[in-house]
């Protein structure tokens, strides 16, 4: 592993990437503060633009590697003596950490805002950390697509189809037999369904991560 190469290129993701990812926690929050303060038809807005912000790490692949491909930038990064072992560790952590920034912190801000700010909130937070954990999920699939099929179309595709996957796994969790009852009470209540829920989002995390370094193992060159 050629660690130092591997630092510069996680380095060059997290320095193009700063901007928006600035931005995207900046607008996340603001939504966050908009919905402790209003009701009615403003704060479901406000809610809808919270999860919006905290859901575009999901997009990043295509930042960090259809964009490098598009862009002609592949070709320099070839001319470096990395290997495909080093480029795709490299496509992984220059994708996954910056987004744990965003994603962390908007988790942060969520729980402080239930536990502090609206304690009658509390209980929203397993489902909500559920949903994050789906958000990261999706980032893993979306970023192992992207580096295994090295194509613009495949990416984008599965990209647009788990981005719509995840609204409506955002809109009708609300509705569910388990989470409804928790959604407005001060306790946080951890339902069997919900740790499930929680497995299968670890779970999805570890076994994309692992086909993607798999499948990327087996070739012999970036073309």
């Amino acid at each position: 592993m050629n660690t130092s190469v591997v630092k510069q290129l996680v380095l060059k993701d997290w320095y193009f990437n700063r901007g928006l990812l600035s931005l995207f926690m900046v607008g996340g929050l603001i939504a966050l503060c908009v919905s402790a303060v209003t009701h009615g038809f403003v704060q479901v807005m406000a809610a809808v633009m919270f999860m919006a912000a905290s859901s575009t790490v999901m997009f990043m692949p295509i930042w960090t590697v259809v964009g490098e491909r598009s862009q002609q930038n592949l070709p320099f990064i070839m001319s470096l003596p990395v290997s495909i072992k080093n480029y795709t560790m490299a496509k992984v952590l220059g994708t996954i950490m910056p987004a744990l920034v965003l994603w962390l912190s908007m988790i942060a801000a969520y729980v402080t805002f239930a536990t502090v700010y609206e304690p009658t909130r509390a209980g929203s937070i397993p489902i909500t950390l559920v949903t994050f954990g789906m958000i990261l999920a999706i980032l893993c699939i979306n970023l192992g697509v992207a580096l295994v099929t090295e194509s613009e179309k495949p990416g984008i595709l599965i990209t647009i189809l788990c981005n719509i996957c995840f609204w409506f796994f955002w809109s009708f969790t609300s509705q569910a037999s388990f989470v409804a009852p928790d959604l407005m009470s001060p306790k946080i209540v951890w339902r069997a369904e919900v740790l499930w829920l929680l497995a299968g989002d670890v779970m999805a995390i570890v076994v994309t991560l692992a086909i993607t370094f798999y499948l990327q193992s087996r070739k012999t060159d970036f073309l």
